[in-house]
């Protein structure tokens, strides 16, 4: 069971990055946030690559979102 939880985990924060992604992509940035919280919550270490590569893209949706 745990390995089934820890894979269903890293599907459900890989969705969330395309998200993140598409949702930049269209100018939706409230939503583009929202999505790379979710990831940022999910992964509990700071020095993991995906929470790093998502926090960059939570402060560039941030400050779009401010500018726009």
């Amino acid at each position: 069971y745990q390995k089934r939880a820890q894979r269903r985990k890293e599907e459900q924060i890989a969705a969330w990055m395309r998200e993140g992604r598409r949702y930049r992509e269209k100018h939706m940035f409230s939503r583009c946030m929202a999505a790379l919280d979710k990831v940022i919550r999910a992964i509990p270490n700071p020095q993991d690559t995906r929470r790093r590569e998502s926090q960059a893209l939570y402060d560039e949706c941030e400050a779009l979102s401010d500018g726009g």
